[in-house]
């Protein structure tokens, strides 16, 4: 829960300190944006589920589902 939270915020964080800088916007910018928002709203779940598999067999999983998150995030 703590690791989803750090993220979150930090995502947050970082699109309020570089929207501030924006003067105009256009349709692509918000679809970035759009896009980037729906990638962190599926970040809770991919931490509940990394969380609930730590140290099983089914791990691998868990840790590639939240590192696709993260990587879909990076746009």
């Amino acid at each position: 829960y703590a690791l989803g939270f750090v993220v979150l915020f930090s995502w947050w964080y970082q699109y309020h300190v570089t929207s501030q800088y924006v003067v105009g916007t256009t349709a692509t910018v918000v679809w970035n944006h759009g896009i980037t928002m729906a990638w962190v709203a599926l970040m809770p779940f991919a931490a509940a589920l990394l969380a609930e598999n730590i140290n099983k067999p089914n791990m691998k999983w868990a840790v590639f589902y939240f590192g696709i998150c993260l990587f879909g995030q990076s746009f």
